[in-house]
């Protein structure tokens, strides 16, 4: 038998994480054929994984938590607000989230729309 999580937004809950990852990699401007490495996956595994096809590992995802600063809970689709939240219940400012070192030929172009 197989269960199915789903994220508050009634989304089950690897399709959530790859939504959320696919979007911090786009405002990364970080290619999947770039990262998929970092996590020990080749592109059209990650690829997998971002469109839900494919389930995420809590190492993975913590890995990413950790890489673009921001929660977990922001992750699994259980807050929007992807800052982290401290000892205190409140919301951390990630000044200097863990960064992955990639060379600048793997970073994506994206042109200016205006």
């Amino acid at each position: 038998m197989t269960t199915t999580w789903i994220a508050e937004n009634d989304a089950p809950i690897d399709r959530t994480v790859g939504e959320r990852v696919h979007t911090l990699l786009w405002r990364g401007k970080i290619s999947q054929t770039a990262f998929a490495p970092k996590l020990g996956l080749t592109q059209p595994g990650l690829s997998k994984k971002l469109y839900g096809e494919r389930g995420w590992s809590l190492d993975e995802v913590s890995y990413v938590a950790d890489v673009f600063g921001v929660s977990l809970d922001y992750l699994f689709g259980k807050t929007d607000d992807p800052r982290p939240v401290g000892p205190n219940g409140d919301r951390l400012e990630v000044v200097d989230p863990g960064r992955i070192e990639l060379p600048t030929s793997c970073l994506q172009s994206r042109r200016s729309t205006n």
